[in-house]
């Protein structure tokens, strides 16, 4: 990794990383806030915390395989833009897209979870094979935060309700019930 590389790695289920040139200043924002405003009738409006936002991160970047194997010899950027476009879409294996770890970038620990949320494919310099030798893109990446799951309190009232009994209230007769029924009307 050069000086000024950013790296994204696949770190959930575990795969590869891709190299990038950054060719613009990360756009990083997000991460904090979370009010928002609650109307009142004839009263200025209450202010109530919601909770916070995820953080976005948009990356200028190039793939560069110009001249990559020495003087005059290129390399194709194919197998990274797969190795891209592969994390922006569920896996056969998995139910959701990888988590990557994003290294190289000013206030971004490399230890936080991203999903990639979209590409913007610019400009491409294309070999007499017909591939691309240099990619330039715009990556944008969403702070991952998994969800909390909780247990829903009616789920634990209707288990302690419902253990031991055959109905919701109303006693149901048995066949000495009815015996004695039908023999009280005859």
């Amino acid at each position: 990794m050069k000086p000024g590389d950013i790296k994204v790695s696949q770190i959930s289920p575990p795969g590869p990383y891709v190299l990038l040139e950054p060719t613009d200043f990360p756009g990083l924002s997000g991460g904090v806030g979370g009010w928002t405003s609650v109307a009142r009738p004839r009263q200025v409006a209450a202010t109530s915390w919601a909770g916070g936002t995820e953080k976005t991160l948009r990356l200028p970047v190039i793939l560069d395989g110009v001249e990559a194997g020495g003087t005059g010899i290129d390399r194709s950027v194919e197998h990274r833009c797969a190795v891209l476009m592969s994390w922006g879409n569920a896996m056969t294996n998995a139910p959701e897209p990888p988590w990557l770890t994003i290294q190289g970038v000013p206030g971004v620990s490399p230890h936080e979870r991203w999903v990639l949320q979209d590409i913007a494919w610019a400009d491409a310099l294309i070999n007499g094979h017909g591939q691309r030798i240099q990619q330039a893109m715009e990556l944008a990446f969403t702070s991952y935060v998994p969800p909390k799951k909780t247990k829903s309190p009616a789920q634990g009232s209707r288990r302690r309700t419902s253990k031991g009994k055959k109905s919701s209230g109303t006693p149901q007769p048995t066949a000495a019930d009815w015996a004695s029924f039908i023999s009280a009307e005859g």
